[in-house]
């Protein structure tokens, strides 16, 4: 740009010598009769030189510029050369991670390892389901696997239908683990499913569902089996039963209005109410606008009580529970 800039300028001002010396030319051809014909050829010979030497200016200019344009293309090509090499290493590692997935798969799928093991410590565990790869997985030592996670409000809960579909977050931290891991593992075989509730005032209590199973994308993960047995939070599930998941872009529940964006989270809501896991967090435990997280039944139906901490875990049926 630099080097084209010096170019017009030195254009600009060839034009305008060019013409202040055409005008002393025509200004002296005037007074001809008062110059001495050696005067007029020794102004013509320095307009001539000046010509020359504005010339070879401007010639100088154009191979400097040349020489740029070489210089900028050489470097293009570099460029270029680096973004394929670029390209080659990140097909290079997400061939590595697929042979990785698959090697990783077939042994977690020999073993048997499609569910948290029982009696081993807590913690995250590689776990291989069919139909899946195998993913990370928080279980417990009773064999327990978190499903959802509310701790901190560190994790944004207000997701579309795919997020909820394939799921999000950090299962070290807050996170759903996605309906349709969800559906794979309560299809493979009956679930019983724990909810444990923690609000501002430091109390925990927890649902205990002994039957819980949810259907297949087509069917919008309706909740198909849904059993009570006992706890202190009391049953605030009893009326998603048979509901379908509803997001804020996919709303599914049974009132015009969408529970998920007022709720500010993806839920089996039926009429908004009763229970809400995945609402708006609230740090303080309060929300004005009922729009927190929610389970009726452990507050007195209070839905200005949000609660601080939720999770969500499963497992396979014990028979002999």
């Amino acid at each position: 740009m630099k080097s084209i800039f010096l170019v017009i300028s030195l254009s600009s001002l060839l034009l305008i010598e060019l013409t202040f010396s055409s005008e002393e030319i025509v200004m002296e051809a005037g007074s001809i009769k008062e110059k001495s014909t050696e005067d007029i050829v020794s102004r013509v010979g320095s307009f001539v030189s000046l010509l020359h030497a504005r010339n070879d200016q401007i010639k100088d200019c154009f191979e400097n510029i040349k020489g740029k344009d070489i210089i900028i293309s050489d470097r293009d090509e570099e460029l270029e050369k680096k973004d394929q090499v670029i390209k080659g290493l990140e097909d290079h590692i997400r061939s590595v991670s697929e042979e990785l997935y698959e090697i990783t798969d077939q042994p977690l799928t020999a073993n048997g390892t499609d569910r948290c093991p029982i009696g081993s410590e807590s913690g995250i565990y590689r776990v291989k389901i069919p139909g899946l790869r195998n993913f990370e997985a928080a279980c417990n030592e009773e064999g327990w696997m978190t499903i959802q996670r509310r701790i901190d409000g560190s994790e944004n809960f207000t997701r579309d239908w795919e997020s909820y579909k394939n799921g999000f977050g950090d299962v070290r931290k807050e996170f759903f683990i996605g309906l349709e891991k969800l559906y794979l593992m309560t299809d493979q075989r009956p679930c019983e499913l724990v909810i444990k509730l923690g609000d501002a005032n430091g109390t925990t209590k927890y649902a205990y569902y002994d039957d819980f199973k949810i259907g297949n994308e087509e069917a919008l993960y309706k909740i198909i089996n849904l059993a009570f047995r006992s706890g202190t939070a009391g049953d605030s599930m009893f009326w998603n039963k048979n509901k379908k998941f509803s997001t804020f872009d996919r709303d599914n529940d049974l009132i015009p209005r969408d529970c998920a964006k007022t709720h500010s989270g993806g839920w089996w809501f039926a009429e908004c109410g009763y229970s809400s896991l995945n609402g708006k967090y609230h740090a303080d435990g309060f929300a004005p606008h009922r729009n927190g997280i929610h389970w009726g039944t452990a507050n007195g139906y209070n839905y200005t009580v949000s609660l601080l901490s939720t999770e969500m875990m499963i497992r396979p049926k014990i028979c002999n529970h």
